[in-house]
């Protein structure tokens, strides 16, 4: 009996996972059409976001199309390597990272866990007024401390005590972007606490990245930035 390898089989299941990107990112732009036409996300962004999410989840046995599909909703909402996040390392090793846990289930719990999250970050906010503050904390020249951060998420703040503020901080500064200004490493750091701390190289903030990383001066960032903000659904 002929047997075959699985390095021959890789051609074959890199062409599946590349035609299940597509169709995902079709999907991802139905449903989100308005926010990532502000953001100005391309669809060749987005098939990279959920190539990611597939080639991380599937090693997970997270693989049916449903259950990929919706860790492709949770990257756009919590940053596209959310598993990476520290803030979220609890809520993954307790549901996907756990075996021992029916697959469909540990999905389940996992975009509960999000949802949560999500809702107390943004309780009686958005992310159009969220831009708008970041905007007035870079004209305004100011640096990266707990009054800004509160200022410019006001949810962000009761969910941290103040050490579990420094200790992220402290985690997240080494891997911001090298930048000279302090505009940039401000709104490096406001944007992570919103959009995920790899914000910067996650496909969907392709061009927001561009600008903030672009952009020496702070009124021509704010230039940039701000209609995109203003253009989100």
């Amino acid at each position: 009996m002929m047997r075959v390898s699985q390095t021959a089989l890789a051609p074959f299941r890199e062409a599946g996972v590349a035609t299940w990107a597509m169709e995902t990112t079709d999907f991802l732009a139905k449903t989100y059409g308005t926010y990532f036409y502000a953001l100005g996300t391309r669809t060749h962004d987005l098939e990279a976001m959920c190539t990611t999410v597939h080639r991380w989840a599937s090693r997970r046995g997270c693989d049916g199309n449903r259950l990929l599909r919706q860790l492709c909703c949770l990257s756009v909402s919590l940053g596209h390597r959310f598993w990476q996040d520290p803030r979220f390392g609890d809520y993954v090793a307790t549901t996907v990272e756990d075996r021992s846990i029916p697959r469909a289930k540990a999905v389940a719990m996992l975009i509960e866990h999000g949802t949560t999250w999500l809702d107390a970050l943004w309780t009686d906010d958005d992310i159009k007024d969220f831009g708008e503050r970041l905007c007035t904390l870079i004209l305004g020249h100011y640096s990266v401390n707990s009054e800004t951060l509160r200022y410019v998420l006001p949810g962000h703040g009761p969910m941290f005590s103040a050490e579990d503020e420094t200790r992220l901080l402290v985690w997240l500064g080494p891997r911001l972007p090298a930048c000279q200004f302090n505009h940039q490493r401000l709104a490096y750091t406001c944007l992570a606490l919103a959009l995920g701390t790899e914000w910067w190289k996650d496909p969907q903030y392709r061009m927001l990245a561009h600008h903030v990383s672009a952009q020496t001066d702070p009124q021509q960032l704010v230039n940039r930035i701000l209609p995109m903000f203003r253009a989100m659904p």
